[in-house]
């Protein structure tokens, strides 16, 4: 699996969705490459905006330039698992077969504590089986900004998050955005993949 991060939806060359936008909302937009070809999807964040005819609309107009999904960002304001429900029950009603994706935002959520676990883990529980969630080798794709520094109370980074994201919940595809030195990649046993928002071609298992 390849990823590719994109700050600049003109490396798509579908140069129109860069002009549709809404006000409090931002995005990146990350083609995964796999044996079946290519999926573009945009790192999705918004504010106390209602999502769900926002996301509709976007949906409908994503899917009409070949966008296949979109990755959300999550943090922990309290107004978010609302828009995340709002953006699954958007792409569920286009009956576009649309694609979703959580990444969980670590600057954001917190992660040092056991009791840290629980809410990652009921968006995984929530989301996991929606008929909309992106998956790969039938596992829920799942990513991160930042977390390498996450213990979730364990005595190390890796086991804090196969506490978080490969105990207790449906199989993951995990593949987070850590800040770290490539070279120690192979030490995290946790991961599935990797990539870098600092850059342009991206590091997969």
């Amino acid at each position: 699996l390849v990823l590719r991060y994109l700050y600049r939806l003109s490396l798509i060359k579908v140069p129109s969705i860069m002009r549709y936008s809404h006000t409090s909302l931002w995005a990146m937009y990350i083609i995964i490459q796999s044996a079946t070809g290519y999926k573009v999807c945009r790192l999705l964040s918004n504010g106390s905006l209602s999502l769900m005819s926002l996301c509709t609309t976007d949906i409908i107009l994503a899917t009409s330039k070949g966008i296949d999904g979109f990755a959300l960002n999550v943090g922990s304001d309290s107004w978010e698992p609302a828009r995340v429900a709002d953006a699954y029950s958007a792409a569920a009603a286009s009956g576009t077969g649309f694609k979703l994706f959580l990444s969980f935002d670590m600057s954001s959520l917190p992660c040092a504590s056991p009791s840290d676990i629980q809410l990652v883990q009921t968006y995984l529980k929530t989301y996991a089986q929606h008929p909309n969630q992106y998956k790969v080798n039938n596992q829920t794709f799942i990513s991160t900004f930042a977390g390498e520094a996450c213990t979730f109370g364990a005595s190390t980074v890796n086991q804090g998050w196969i506490n978080a994201v490969k105990t207790n919940v449906s199989d993951t595809y995990f593949v987070p955005s850590f800040f770290i030195d490539p070279a120690t990649f192979s030490s995290y046993t946790v991961i599935d993949g990797a990539f870098n928002v600092s850059s342009s071609l991206l590091w997969c298992a």
